[in-house]
């Protein structure tokens, strides 16, 4: 097994009362290809309780962190209650900051009366990280 692979952010639901994410692994933007695929393929649960379960993460930067917030906010609106825990301290912390600067963000769009278009916000934010990323390679290292 490649060390990309054992790497990558993944996630486990376990069904019941309540429900539980277990999350393991690197949820920083490099790593989160597979748990993308498993937040959309995972079989949600419509009401009830889920317990986002963070004891597994190795590391997590805000993109992880923001993705675990948006699949919060959706399932809160769909009914479920949703708790996070088993964080460590810095993944609470980088969890807090993501919660905090999308509701940020939401406010004052909504204050402006303006369209916020996350997902190009997001997109807009990686294409830098890269950019900064391929900067920073010393000569002849490639990508």
């Amino acid at each position: 097994m490649s060390q990309e692979k054992t790497k990558n952010g993944r996630l486990a639901l376990e069904s019941g009362e309540p429900s539980v994410a277990r999350l393991s692994g690197d949820w920083r933007i490099r790593w989160l290809g597979d748990a993308e695929s498993d937040l959309r393929s995972a079989d949600w649960p419509g009401s009830g309780r889920l317990v986002i379960d963070g004891s597994g993460i190795q590391r997590m930067d805000t993109a992880g962190a923001w993705l675990l917030v948006r699949l919060a906010e959706g399932l809160r609106e769909a009914g479920v209650v949703v708790g996070f825990e088993g964080f460590g301290a810095d993944e609470d912390r980088v969890l807090r900051l993501a919660e905090t600067g999308l509701d940020l963000q939401l406010l004052a769009a909504a204050e402006d009366g303006r369209y916020l278009d996350l997902p190009d916000i997001v997109a807009d934010a990686v294409q830098r990280w890269h950019a900064r990323r391929t900067r920073r390679r010393p000569a002849g290292e490639a990508a």
